[in-house]
């Protein structure tokens, strides 16, 4: 299932470049395409109060912890994005469509039982590629996010920038709705896992709502 695969790399770049490739998904207006257009539809919304970000074109809210920033990312189908510069953790959504010729597995599993060897090897090549750097300790994870079927990928990679290295931690999740493959992304430097793992409950801030757009 190599649009699966495909995404997977899609969200490690869009978290660290700008990559602006369709990467093989259907050519459809992006969420960003759609907010430049004259459009007047109710797309989405920030409730200041809560600090929970809403968007009713693909259905889901985020809640934003104090001090941090939230855009749309680089890449044009990442959708949502926070950063914590002081720490150089992001948390980001990214959407894709599936084309419309293509079938769609009933579980986003199944790649991983099928292919397993197969799959880890294209993956840790893919990302080796795009990071420069030796994939560590990659685990495939089918787990269930949201009450739907999710696989969890972890790895860990060799930041270099100037004369500095940082080791970083990657967890990215991905599920199946209504034709899109959802992609939500978490990478962290080492460090702040060790002093303090609670980063890794950025992911609970991610929900599904129901979609609503007219």
């Amino acid at each position: 299932m190599r649009s699966l695969y495909i995404s997977i790399l899609f969200i490690l770049v869009s978290c660290q470049k700008s990559q602006n490739q369709s990467l093989g998904f259907e050519e459809l207006p992006s969420f960003k395409e759609i907010l430049s257009s004259d459009s007047i539809q109710f797309l989405e919304y920030f409730d200041s109060t809560s600090r929970i970000y809403s968007n009713y074109y693909h259905g889901f809210s985020v809640r934003v912890p104090k001090g941090w920033d939230s855009d749309r990312g680089f890449a044009k189908r990442t959708v949502f994005r926070l950063t914590n510069y002081d720490s150089g953790i992001v948390f980001s959504v990214t959407i894709n469509k599936f084309p419309e010729q293509e079938d769609i597995p009933k579980s986003i599993w199944g790649p991983l039982v099928s292919d397993s060897l197969g799959y880890v090897r294209d993956f840790k090549r893919g990302i080796r590629d795009q990071v420069n750097s030796d994939i560590l300790g990659l685990e495939l994870i089918p787990i269930y996010y949201n009450n739907l079927q999710a696989l969890k990928t972890r790895y860990h990679y060799l930041f270099r920038s100037d004369e500095l290295e940082y080791l970083m931690f990657s967890e990215v999740i991905q599920f199946f709705r209504d034709g899109n493959i959802y992609t939500i992304g978490l990478i962290i430097p080492k460090e702040f896992i060790d002093r303090d793992n609670r980063y890794f409950s950025l992911k609970n801030n991610f929900n599904l709502i129901p979609i609503y757009y007219e």
